[in-house]
Formats: C-alpha cells, structure tokens, sequence
C-alpha cells in the first residue's frame, strides 16, 4: 500500500509538470473573470496538483495547511469562471453543475483549513479531485 501511495503521488507531480502554467498568477478575483478554458484549467492544474498529494489526513502539517486558504479562493473563482457564458455557454447544463460543485467543495476546503480539520480538508481535496474527474471524464 505505501509503494502505492508513493507512486500516486510520484504520478500526480509527473502530470503536474504536463499542463502548462497560467500566463501570470492572478488574483482570485482576475481567475474569476477568466474567460478561456485552458487559462482556467492551467489555473486549477497550478494551484490543486500539488494539493492532491495531501488526500490523506495524516499527511498535512502547519505549511501544508497555511496553503490551503488560498487554494480554496482560487478554487471557488475557478467555479465561478467556469460557470461564465464564454465558457459554459459552448457546452451543456451538467458542466455548469461540475463548476458548481467544484466551488461548493472549495467553500469546505477553506472552511476546513481555518479549523485546521484535517479529516474536513482531506475530504474536501478528495471531492475536488473526483470534482476534476468527473467533469473531464464528460466534457474533455
């Protein structure tokens, strides 16, 4: 199990380095008003890709845990991008519904880190990450 873990995580940093990185780094308000899908992603791909290795609760300490606030900003303004007319104008209704629950998990991730849940953000990274999942096992 722990080889399994190790090479998850190995995985998850190796398609990190894939998806290119956003323009600029921008506020959570400027990623809220992005209105290009790929700017968007390298967004999400930037800020949740190093996150995703903090899946189990045990592996979160204070520095870990300080990234966390920012993430669930960014995550939320990434839900709500998502869900612009530029954006989700050129697919159906059940994308709108990925970017809303993406946002939804986001508000627990950073509800999560200001208590310094562990098992709460742990979840919430896993329900981002399935969030992820689904929405591009649909639409990409």
């Amino acid at each position: 199990m722990k080889n399994l873990c190790a090479t998850a995580i190995v995985l998850t940093a190796a398609l990190a380095a894939c998806v290119p990185a956003p323009k600029r780094a921008y506020s959570p308000d400027e990623t809220a008003k992005l209105d290009d899908i790929t700017e968007v992603m390298r967004v999400n791909a930037a800020t949740m890709d190093p996150l995703f290795a903090y899946e189990e609760p045990t592996k979160f300490d204070d520095k870990s845990f300080a990234t966390l606030p920012e993430a669930a900003e960014k995550m939320k303004a990434t839900g709500k991008a998502l869900q612009g007319p530029r954006i989700a104008g050129g697919f159906p209704k059940g994308f709108t519904e990925h970017a809303k629950d993406l946002a939804a998990e986001a508000e627990k991730l950073g509800a999560a880190a200001e208590k310094k849940d562990r098992a709460a953000a742990s979840a919430a990274l896993r329900a981002i990450h399935q969030t992820c999942r689904d929405c591009h096992a649909e639409f990409r």
